[in-house]
């Protein structure tokens, strides 16, 4: 009904919008649905065009209002049902600490892995190095024993 309605008036603004532009042109008297249809339009746009203090005064008043009302009405106010109870939250799901512990357990073995690999790598530059070392003792006893010979 209100779509029909509001089909209806948007027909006869367009209409009247086409009258206005076809200047000098003969327009027929309007029938009696088009006299109420000006009619009620007319009526909308009144409270519209009424005084823009009073409805930036409504407007601050609303807003004062909305400010001043407790948390409890806001919640209903903002539910929409009316019914005076805010919706009934779902319960939150935390999140165990299971989780958490998995996480550090797992970057903590990541971590020793790490350090295993690098204690290896060390280990086997300080034997490389003692290998070197030890050639060089070897090769200075063999000069050695070459000069007392």
């Amino acid at each position: 009904m209100h779509e029909r309605f509001q089909l209806l008036l948007d027909k006869f603004h367009e209409n009247q919008k086409a009258e206005k532009a076809a200047f000098g042109i003969f327009v027929p008297e309007q029938n009696e649905v088009e006299r109420l249809l000006e009619d009620i339009s007319e009526r909308i746009k009144l409270p519209l065009q009424v005084d823009p203090k009073k409805n930036e005064k409504t407007e601050a008043q609303d807003i004062r209002f909305v400010a001043m009302e407790r948390m409890s009405e806001t919640k209903k106010r903002k539910s929409g049902d009316g019914s005076g109870e805010p919706n009934a939250k779902e319960p939150r799901s935390r999140q165990g600490t299971t989780e958490a512990f998995a996480f550090l357990e797992k970057k903590a073995e990541q971590e020793m892995a790490m350090r295993e690999e690098e204690l290896k790598i060390k280990k086997k530059e300080e034997e490389t190095k003692a290998e070197q070392f030890q050639a060089i003792q070897d090769q200075q006893k063999a000069h050695f024993q070459v000069m007392t010979q």
